[in-house]
């Protein structure tokens, strides 16, 4: 129920804004590929719907400290998706950055 409330709130507050942008900007709907419509399909449902999903989950079973803390991994885990997906380059500041969240969550851990 948590989910749904929370989803339902950000669509509510950013269709409108969206709507309204799109408008003042002259885009269409209609312009959109099929590769396009997969993408905002796969953000609403993998990385809205199912990533709240799990963080409320996480919430259930933990400190609200302990999972808070691990929404630091989510630019880590991104750039390395996009390495996979992308062939984006994996830099030495991407590398000291990702050291550095794992050991500030290593160190939250501990206590």
């Amino acid at each position: 129920a948590a989910v749904a409330v929370a989803l339902l709130l950000g669509a509510a507050t950013m269709v409108p804004v969206g709507w309204l942008e799109a408008r003042a900007e002259g885009f269409d709907l209609s312009q959109l590929t099929v590769d396009a419509w997969v993408a905002i399909v796969f953000l609403g449902v993998g990385c809205s719907f199912l990533a709240t999903l799990l963080y409320f989950i996480a919430l259930g079973l933990s400190e609200s400290q302990k999972v808070g803390v691990y929404l630091y991994a989510i630019p880590p885990m991104t750039a390395v998706a996009a390495a996979l997906v992308l062939s984006e380059p994996i830099t030495l500041g991407l590398v000291i950055g990702t050291a550095l969240v794992i050991a500030g969550v290593a160190l939250t851990e501990r206590g």
